[in-house]
């Protein structure tokens, strides 16, 4: 559990999904997205395993609630890993 002032450090931003597409390179089913957060933070690039819940179209649109300053601990296995690893977004319908 973290505490109060750990949890203030949070930032919560809601962005609208802009683009989604299969996720062809996952080794699990997932969709590719792309979150526009607005001026501020600009567009970010992400992949969820949502496909059991939602096809691709259905998300064009949608706003969802993204923590958008985790840090990354460890050392990626390859220079591509990003590209199809965006950073960790935790996705809540509005």
């Amino acid at each position: 559990m973290i505490s109060y002032s750990d949890f203030e450090k949070v930032d919560i931003r809601v962005g609208t999904v802009i683009e989604a597409k299969l996720n062809q390179k996952s080794n699990k089913p997932s969709l590719y997205l792309v979150i526009d957060f607005g001026n501020v933070i600009g567009k970010k690039k992400s992949s969820a395993q949502l496909t059991k819940h939602y096809l691709p179209d259905e998300l064009i649109d949608k706003q969802v609630a993204a923590v958008i300053n985790i840090t990354v601990t460890f050392k990626p296995p390859c220079d591509d890993f990003w590209k199809f690893n965006s950073p960790l977004f935790n996705f809540i319908n509005f």
